[in-house]
């Protein structure tokens, strides 16, 4: 089939049969690379997500605490730190809000979550108002702002599901976790500012807050296992302060005088100090966050670097073979196209047998031009004339 073909054409073939070959497999390597960048720029908006997410979590924490404290005490206490509070709530809800529409592609994978987390946001409202009106009850309070921060705390877990990545995903764990802990601290704030608030720790109180201390330890155990152990270090050399032996007092006082309730301890002072603990744990979510997020974009960046160097080696190979492929092709097609141009002159044209191919190339042409002209040399040698052109006629 390729007997009818001419040689430039075949040389042509040659050269882009290989060359196809390598942009189908630089173009696969291409795409998984594409792929796999894709996947991490979706897992950093997620991370930015999951750290913004946070820092709502943690205003919510406060105002759960501020107006169980509220309702608890009948409106008598924490009123102007409940409507400061409300506005940081409010500022961080409006930051979550602006990122999302920013990241509406992204985050589509978190829609189903996203959206059970919005219907309770937007009955915030109306919870302010039954807890202004004191139409709520602390209980009611409590499990409507739990309910709503579980909400957002099972968003920050979705990213330990999308990412396909170990090392974002080791610490996605370890930063749900901590947010878990710091969660239940929170819990424990609201509980005891009503316990007293109420100067009252009922069984039913008492049972919830053991759920509370276990649901800790178990959390702290699961971030223990997947955190840096920089991170680690840092929590507990932060919990090594006055504040946290201020807290375990407080806490033992309300567990030893269960029955009695005659606590002594205002509840104002014990939201302020586990405050300052729990805002201490807010420094290291900080941390983790910050660790997560970095880990995050450096993943991105590297794989972004990734897929331009492996376009650019397949560019630049892709040239080097043309050109080589070329230069090849043509210094096979013009000695051939000369050596047939004599011969054409030969056989039709001047027929003058004193012609001579060029025989100065040391390849294969060479060799055909040296053996035609030997041929040549040995016809002249018996045929003294063949050399003379032909007469004109």
């Amino acid at each position: 089939m390729l007997n009818n073909v001419k040689i430039s054409i075949k040389m042509l073939v040659m050269v882009l049969v290989p060359i196809a070959g390598m942009l189908i497999f630089a173009a696969k390597d291409i795409s998984g690379k594409i792929a796999n960048l894709q996947s991490l720029q979706t897992t950093r908006a997620l991370t930015a997500f999951a750290v913004k997410s946070g820092s709502l979590i943690h205003e919510l924490q406060k105002e759960r605490g501020l107006s169980v404290g509220f309702i608890s005490t009948k409106g008598e206490k924490f009123r102007e730190d409940l409507s400061k509070q409300r506005s940081d709530t409010d500022s961080q809800i409006n930051e979550l809000k602006k990122f999302r529409d920013g990241n509406t592609g992204n985050l589509e994978v978190m829609k189903e979550r996203l959206g059970a987390a919005d219907l309770l946001l937007e009955k915030l409202s109306a919870t302010r108002v039954g807890i202004d009106t004191l139409t709520l009850s602390p209980k009611e309070s409590l499990n409507y702002y739990t309910r709503t921060i579980t909400s957002y705390l099972d968003v920050v877990a979705q990213i330990t599901i999308m990412s396909m990545n170990s090392e974002i995903t080791r610490d996605a764990m370890a930063y749900h976790a901590f947010l878990n802990i710091k969660e239940q601290t929170g819990l424990e704030r609201a509980t005891l500012n009503t316990v007293f608030a109420t100067n009252r720790f009922d069984d039913q109180t008492y049972e919830f807050y053991t759920g509370i201390t276990a649901s800790q330890k178990t959390f702290f155990d699961v971030f223990s296992k997947f955190a840096n152990p920089y991170h680690l270090k840092t929590l507990q050399s932060k919990l090594d302060a006055p504040y946290h032996q201020q807290v375990e007092e407080m806490r033992s006082t309300a567990l030893s005088r269960r029955l009695s309730g005659d606590f002594g301890i205002r509840p104002e002072n014990w939201f302020a100090t586990i405050s300052v603990m729990i805002n201490v744990m807010k420094e290291v979510e900080g941390m983790l966050a910050a660790h997560m997020a970095e880990k995050a974009d450096t993943l991105a960046d590297t794989a972004r670097l990734g897929v331009a160097l492996t376009a650019f080696s397949a560019a630049l190979a892709l040239v080097i073979s043309l050109q080589f492929g070329f230069i090849v092709m043509i210094g096979i097609r013009t000695p051939l196209e000369s050596m047939a141009s004599v011969l054409k002159d030969m056989a039709v044209g001047d027929r003058n047998l004193t012609r001579r191919l060029d025989a100065n190339r040391t390849d294969e042409i060479g060799d055909v031009g040296r053996c035609f002209n030997r041929f040549l040399d040995a016809i002249h040698d018996h045929i003294p004339d063949a050399g003379e052109s032909p007469p004109e006629r």
